[in-house]
């Protein structure tokens, strides 16, 4: 059995949808700046009004991180 881990970061300007534990986002609250750090399992897309099919990440979290706000 071969077991890998892999690691990076992104500054994302995008949709991401988040998984997390009310207990895990209990601090977070509307225009919060937030680090997550989480593991993708997969990815959800969906239709706008304008047309178009964006797709977003989905993260499960595994830390959430506030260090700022933005408003």
């Amino acid at each position: 059995v071969s077991v890998s881990e892999a690691w990076d970061w992104l500054d994302f300007d995008g949709n991401v949808l988040f998984q997390g534990t009310q207990e895990q986002l209990a601090d977070v609250v509307e225009d919060d700046l937030v680090k997550v750090w989480g593991t993708v399992i997969g990815a959800y897309s969906y239709d706008t009004q304008i047309g178009g099919g964006p797709t977003a990440p989905i993260l499960v979290i595994n830390h959430v991180e506030v260090y700022g706000h933005d408003g």
